[in-house]
């Protein structure tokens, strides 16, 4: 897990370069009041959906969930970056007062804002890419089950929520 933290240290300080400082200031301000930590998980189990990442909010700390293995098997590294800027994007609207708890508003509205920054769209392009990255997935938490597989995105946001 240490070669994925350190692709994922790497992913992350290549996305905060590349924000505003107009993006920044809502971020640092909010993550000031509700600190945050980021959790690699071997899977993300919270609930049935399977995101790449997700933020949790509690009212004085914010968590934020990736799922490990896909630091570790996609290419190239803007897919990466279009997640964690993402993610950013929930906090910076959380930080601005734009955030609301309706999920797909909130969807659309972060991915529309992370565009506007100049970020992917954090997703696969069709079906059959998603297909395949469920099988590549499957094989690797096989693999790493053993090592990793308490790493669970539940074990996390236990711990906020």
């Amino acid at each position: 897990m240490r070669d994925i933290a350190r692709q994922f240290k790497r992913h992350f300080d290549q996305t905060w370069r590349r924000l505003s400082p107009q993006a920044k200031g809502p971020i640092a301000e909010y993550l000031r009041r509700c600190p945050g930590t980021a959790y690699l998980c071997f899977r993300m189990d919270h609930d049935d959906q399977a995101p790449f990442g997700r933020c949790a909010y509690a009212p004085d700390r914010t968590a934020v969930t990736f799922l490990a293995p896909y630091f570790s098997l996609t290419s190239p590294d803007e897919v990466r970056v279009a997640v964690i800027a993402h993610e950013l994007t929930h906090i910076y609207r959380r930080g601005t007062g734009e955030w609301t708890p309706d999920g797909e508003v909130e969807e659309a509205a972060t991915r529309a804002k992370a565009l506007d920054w100049g970020f992917d769209a954090p997703s696969f392009r069709d079906a059959e890419h998603m297909a395949g990255w469920n099988e590549v997935l499957g094989e690797w938490q096989a693999a790493h089950r053993d090592r990793f597989g308490k790493e669970l995105e539940s074990r996390w946001l236990g711990r906020v929520g």
